[in-house]
């Protein structure tokens, strides 16, 4: 069995690991060098076909603002669904 000390390094290290990764990552995105990973492009380029964005157009801020309200109350939704539920979900 792993004990605390090592346990706790160990988790620090692969927190490590994966922000320098995200990181660099989210660096490129918002630069004018957007990352080559292939997998993620193509996620990308499946996602804003399925939802109709085109990537090029900037929003104005009432689209902003009307996206950004949706999403929370999709959130309000879905939390108070699982509160609401929270007798029959698996794992009670």
């Amino acid at each position: 069995m792993i004990g605390g000390l090592t346990l706790f390094a160990l988790f620090f290290a692969v927190l490590a690991g994966t922000s320098l990764l995200l990181g660099t990552y989210l660096a490129r995105v918002f630069s004018d060098r957007p990352p080559r990973i292939p997998l993620v492009t193509h996620l990308e380029a499946g996602t804003y076909r399925l939802l109709g964005v085109d990537p090029q157009r900037e929003h104005t801020w009432k689209e902003y603002a009307t996206g950004l309200l949706l999403v929370n109350l999709l959130g309000l939704l879905v939390f108070y669904a699982i509160l609401r539920l929270q007798g029959w979900l698996p794992l009670n």
